[in-house]
């Protein structure tokens, strides 16, 4: 029982997630369609690198990086490499949902 509960408040926390982030992309304008789609494939994958981002929206890496950076500025993504080439992205809100 103690473990259904936990899913189960794990699962509103992920909802409330969701919904603060979606209103954070909103301020991309333009941008919030294809943000949507990335915010969705990180709820799949919530660490990823530019090139992934890149194919799996099927944008080029110029687009992708963008979001990426917009993600960033937002609080969405955090870089995780510090370096400046082949980096990786972690959507750490999402990700702390699954340590409490």
């Amino acid at each position: 029982m103690e473990t259904a509960n936990q899913g189960v408040a794990t699962f509103r926390k992920i909802l409330d997630l969701r919904s603060s982030v979606e209103l954070e992309i909103l301020q991309l304008g333009k941008k919030a369609a294809r943000a949507k789609d990335l915010l969705n494939f990180l709820y799949r994958k919530p660490v990823v690198s530019p090139n992934e981002v890149a194919q799996t929206l099927s944008v080029t890496h110029q687009t992708a990086n963008l979001l990426i950076k917009d993600f960033v500025k937002l609080g969405i993504l955090q870089e995780r490499t510090g370096f400046q080439r082949n980096r990786i992205f972690q959507f750490d809100g999402y990700l702390r949902l699954f340590l409490d």
